[in-house]
């Protein structure tokens, strides 16, 4: 079961998902930085949240990275060897908080971690750097430690440090257990509460909380009760809903599979069966039942229809429920019957995942995962001449990651913040050298300098290269084979021959 998911999840790990996410390359430069340096890009030292370029990403998992990256070197190979790990052990504490929760031993320990290891939208957070992998791990050996032991706070309260929508639901979870299921001792919760302190100073910072705001919607309710009330149960049961669970892939095509949802389709069945059974007996499922109604109260609150992402804790009671219907299935079955039905749905969920992840992925997803920087920059590395950069994301990143740049020559370009490092909300590319460049093509002045314009297929048409004496280099094909970033030469002294009023660029040379 562990050797599987390891090996579902590292197949190709280092070029599918295709390219590099500027995310990704965020998180993998600064861990590499500090690494070398003990500071981020910005010259602050060991961040709790990383600023990157306006982000404030909780930095626990950065601290993780560094020791793949001391290892064996930057590279996309040892960024996403810490997702397969926490995804791969991920499956195991989920199995055996499993056999806790629904009360049962070797049958619900192999269906659980059969179930986890196979789940799409696992496979994907394990293959990609996504923030909420690290905090799941740590929330599901929270609930396997038990939240009534030190041990278990603790690594709920890390969890918070994981990933952002976790700072209200742990808070909640607890208060949520400490009424219904058990009293925790205030002994404990005063150790829990200690743990939290650099959360609640933090929490009072611009900086972390400007996503967070920017991602609410009860900002546009006009803080009228009845709209807050409605679109509330809107979202919340946008997220309970079998059709997201079960069919529909998220929104965000960087954020799924291609046709695959969060689970299976065919598991709708079980998890039907499963649920009917739990509510049935709620008393003895308590933890269960509370889990599966509170996790979904903080992606409820933001914009997104649905984003898994924001809902990984509920990955934890679903799978859960679905291997409970699993269970009562099987056990109506006789022995032959279980084999026929467990070789046909592993068969069945197999063909589809191998053609989701290894087929359609790479093939139809590589423009969502900024395929093709990595070529650009180690093309653009043979010139010695100025290179401008246009492309929407934040791509010097990239730049830096791809190419190892200097965390101390970075540090001395970046904006000293200061104290201000956790206050300051606006952002700006400020890696700008002799060498490249990183903003939108200006034409008025940038076509009068001799240097290389590289960027995507709307930055500079076939008419404007012609109008202007710009020269084709080179183009950065897709695994299909059509060109998506182009690398156009200009000619300075043609164009200004060309001119009969001459512009100023032309006069100042």
């Amino acid at each position: 079961m562990t050797v599987a998911a390891i090996v579902i999840r590292g197949i190709g790990l280092s070029s599918n998902p295709p390219g590099l996410y500027v995310d990704e390359a965020a998180l993998g430069y600064n861990a590499y930085s500090i690494s070398q340096t003990g500071r981020d890009e910005y010259n602050f030292s060991l961040p709790t949240y990383l600023r990157s370029f306006g982000t404030y990403t909780p930095a626990l998992v950065v601290y993780l990275i560094i020791i793949p990256i001391r290892i064996l070197g930057l590279s996309v190979l040892s960024l996403r060897a810490t997702p397969l790990i926490i995804g791969s052990l991920t499956v195991i504490s989920l199995a055996i908080l499993s056999t806790r929760l629904i009360k049962s031993s070797f049958p619900v320990f192999l269906i659980t971690g059969i179930v986890t290891a196979l789940a799409p939208s696992h496979i994907l957070f394990s293959r990609g750097f996504y923030e909420p992998t690290l905090g799941l791990l740590l929330f599901t050996l929270g609930l396997a430690k038990r939240p009534d032991t030190i041990i278990g706070l603790i690594l709920l309260s890390l969890s918070t440090y994981a990933y952002q929508p976790q700072r209200l639901i742990v808070f909640l979870f607890i208060a949520c257990f400490f009424i219904f299921v058990r009293k925790i001792p205030w002994s404990k919760l005063t150790i829990f509460l200690i743990s939290q302190l650099p959360q609640f100073y933090l929490s009072t910072q611009s900086g972390p909380n400007t996503r967070l705001i920017n991602q609410l919607w009860l900002p546009q309710t006009g803080h009228n009760l009845l709209l807050i009330i409605r679109e509330f149960v809107s979202q919340y049961t946008a997220y309970l809903s079998p059709s997201n669970l079960f069919w529909f892939s998220d929104p965000d095509p960087q954020r799924s599979l291609p046709f695959l949802s969060v689970f299976f389709p065919w598991q709708i069945i079980p998890y039907l069966v499963g649920l009917f059974w739990i509510i049935n007996r709620y008393k003895h499922y308590r933890v269960l039942v509370i889990t599966y109604l509170l996790f979904p109260v903080a992606a409820a609150l933001t914009k997104d229809p649905f984003s898994t992402m924001r809902a990984s804790l509920l990955f934890i009671p679903v799978t859960m429920v679905i291997v409970t219907g699993i269970l009562l299935i099987i056990r109506k079955l006789n022995r032959v019957g279980r084999i026929l039905a467990s070789v046909l749905l592993l068969g069945l969920s197999w063909g589809h995942l191998y053609r989701s992840l290894f087929i359609l992925l790479p093939n139809q997803r590589y423009l969502a995962w900024n395929y093709g920087y990595q070529q650009l920059f180690t093309k653009i590395n043979a010139y010695s001449i100025p290179v401008l950069v246009d492309l929407d994301k934040p791509s010097y990143v990239q730049y830096l990651f791809f190419n190892k740049i200097n965390p101390n020559f970075v540090q001395s370009l970046a904006p000293y913040l200061g104290r201000d490092y956790y206050r300051s909300i606006s952002w700006q590319d400020y890696f700008v050298t002799s060498r490249v460049s990183f903003r939108h093509l200006d034409w008025r002045n940038d076509i009068y300098k001799d240097q290389l314009i590289v960027g995507g297929p709307n930055v500079i048409s076939q008419s404007q290269a012609k109008e202007h004496f710009l020269k084709l280099e080179f183009t950065i094909p897709s695994p299909l084979g059509e060109s998506i970033l182009f690398a156009y030469r200009t000619d300075p002294a043609f164009k200004c021959a060309s001119q009969t009023v001459k512009p100023e660029p032309c006069l100042l040379k």
